[in-house]
């Protein structure tokens, strides 16, 4: 599918475009690559843009949110969970607190601003992954895959365990 007008502009960041565009109906929840509108414009950190295009109609999206957390853009996280954004993905997902402070940019004063954004808006945490017990590691990772690895490290093969874990004899 080829890009919209729109779409090429909200990624240029043209925002005498976009509002025109905008103004003749474009539809501001339109997405390219799987990605919306939000999330190209969150992605550089675009305030401007993120604003126009909610005051258009743009739904927050969880995806956007992420690419301005990733970003370390705290006054895009800050509109965006202002519109109602998620603070959290879909079910089995890492939680974004976890891997933003486990970041090689973790120290990073935006990095904290974006953190602490997101605790306050109520975002999810999940436990630390080491030392993890049984229950909680099945709950993330799922019960096939430590199953699995539990098999292999007794010197079990089995078809549904990927080929790099498979013991030959």
């Amino acid at each position: 599918m080829p890009q919209t007008a729109l779409c090429k502009a909200v990624r240029h960041g043209d925002m005498i475009n976009v509002r025109r565009l905008l103004l003749v109906g474009a539809d501001p929840n339109e997405t390219f690559a799987g990605r919306s509108l939000l999330s190209y414009a969150a992605a550089q950190g675009n305030t401007p843009m993120l604003r126009l295009l909610l005051d258009a109609g743009a739904t927050p999206d969880w995806h956007a949110l992420q690419m301005a957390a990733f970003g370390n853009h705290a006054k895009a996280v800050q509109l965006l969970l202002a519109a109602g954004a998620p603070t959290d993905a879909e079910k089995g997902e890492t939680p974004l607190l976890n891997v933003l402070k486990s970041g090689a940019s973790a120290e990073d004063p935006g990095r904290v601003r974006v953190i602490q954004l997101l605790r306050e808006a109520g975002a999810r945490e999940g436990p630390e992954w080491r030392g993890l017990g049984w229950g909680r590691s099945i709950r993330y990772v799922g019960w096939r895959w430590w199953f699995g690895r539990l098999l292999y490290s007794i010197g079990y093969s089995i078809g549904w365990l990927p080929k790099r874990w498979r013991r030959s004899n």
